[in-house]
């Protein structure tokens, strides 16, 4: 099998971004730029109000320890509560600014850490390019599906270790890394699939690969699992056996019906159903362009796995792991919810899967034009082309609607005409919170 080494940048405008801080100043202006309402006219979204600001509401330290569709988040518990340090006009803004930073964070990060395995141009614009719901930009509740990402790929791949880190970057690194692992089940499906390749470094066969056979992707992983960082993967082994505690011990279920209101109750509220490509995102309404995603990403699978059998390659192993990441999740999403349409949520369980078919797509059609890389700009701009055809706000998402929360906040500091509905984005989701005690 072919040793590892890192892919060549040939795109002249991102030489300059090379550096960690520039590649994370480029993630932080596109990720702006994906979602600027997060910023201009802040809301709470989903999740968001309900459980992270109404649990900490009152609350002088963070709710760490409380669990949520059974499991922590603890990433998103921590900006709940670095927002509340602030007045409650404040929140959503807080929230959607903390939540920009830990995705660009990711993005970058990953997009440093796989440059073995994948051009790291190719895989920051994934992240960017993929199409979405929208509502994974900029949202604090959303945060997980960008940290799933930097979980993974500090787990799978090996660091660099030519450049020695200082002790207190490899620390804060940790740190960062457990929080991570804490937020959300992939440290349960990123462990279990370490160990597994640790697995498939022992049962391998030795030799050189053979031009065709399963044994090739065993092989192929089985080089991953030799390689992986172990003190990142006890990490995350630690925080995956907490996370299965929690789920053990707590309903698995996201609950939903308790933030959303009836048509009748929204009206008596004098709230109405605000009309917005969002219900998607709640109704789980099937669409064409979700079937041409879906169809075009198991293609890419397929292309993958087929290409590893005959024509074995040095990132075949990395990219088997994270497509089996990828596809998990929405059979373990049909498993809590046990409703068919959450299939169809491709902008979240699909997300990972999507990005990685990216970083496949480039790699499969390199070693085809392996001189030439116009012909490889041009399909993949085509592709995007595709998908801005099919759908243009999911490449730049609507506007969230502005539903006043200042008006909320002022009376929440108040204390007056408490307890109080407060309508969120999607509609009809909203959050009640209770009269502040003395």
């Amino acid at each position: 099998m072919a040793s590892i080494r890192p892919q060549s940048d040939r795109i002249v405008f991102l030489q300059a971004y090379r550096h960690p801080i520039g590649l994370f100043m480029l993630a932080l202006l596109l990720m702006v730029l994906k979602s600027p309402d997060a910023l201009l006219t802040p809301q709470f979204w989903a999740e968001d109000g309900p459980v992270f600001f109404a649990a900490q509401f009152q609350h002088e330290w963070p709710r760490w320890l409380t669990p949520y569709a059974g499991y922590l988040h603890t990433a998103t518990r921590l900006v709940a509560w670095i927002a509340s340090w602030f007045d409650p006009s404040h929140a959503p803004l807080m929230y959607n600014a903390l939540a920009i930073l830990v995705d660009a964070v990711c993005v970058s990060f990953v997009s440093l850490r796989m440059a073995a395995w994948f051009p790291r141009w190719a895989v920051f614009l994934s992240f960017f390019i993929v199409p979405s719901s929208g509502d994974i930009f900029g949202t604090a509740t959303n945060m997980q599906w960008f940290m799933q990402f930097a979980l993974a790929a500090a787990c799978f791949a090996p660091g660099d270790k030519t450049h020695a880190r200082p002790r207190a970057v490899r620390i804060a690194g940790y740190v960062a890394l457990a929080l991570a692992a804490l937020s959300g089940p992939f440290s349960v499906l990123v462990g279990g699939l370490a160990v597994g390749a640790l697995l498939a470094s022992m049962l391998a066969p030795s030799g050189q690969a053979s031009s065709f056979g399963p044994a090739n992707i065993l092989r192929a992983i089985g080089q991953v699992g030799s390689r992986l960082p172990r003190t990142n993967l006890l990490i995350v082994l630690a925080c995956a056996c907490i996370q299965v505690a929690v789920l053990i011990t707590n309903e698995v279920r996201t609950p939903t019906e308790h933030f959303m209101l009836s048509a009748q109750l929204l009206a008596s509220h004098g709230f109405s159903q605000l009309p917005s490509f969002y219900l998607y995102t709640v109704s789980h309404s099937f669409l064409p362009p979700q079937l041409a995603l879906l169809a075009a990403m198991l293609s890419v699978t397929t292309a993958c796995l087929v290409y590893t059998l005959f024509r074995p390659a040095a990132w075949n192993g990395i990219a088997c792991l994270f497509l089996a990441l990828g596809a998990m999740q929405p059979l373990l999403a049909y498993m809590k919810e046990h409703n068919a349409f959450t299939l169809t949520a491709t902008g979240h369980y699909f997300f990972l899967l999507g990005v990685v078919c990216c970083w496949i797509v480039w790699n499969l059609l390199s070693a085809h034009f392996p001189r030439q890389q116009k012909p490889v700009f041009a399909i993949m701009a085509a592709l995007v082309a595709l998908g801005v055809w099919f759908r243009t706000d999911y490449f730049r998402r609507e506007p969230l609607h502005d539903l006043a929360w200042t008006a909320y906040a002022e009376r929440i500091q108040r204390g007056d005409a408490l307890p109080v509905l407060v309508p969120i984005n999607p509609a009809p989701w909203y959050f009640k919170l209770e009269a502040k005690t003395p």
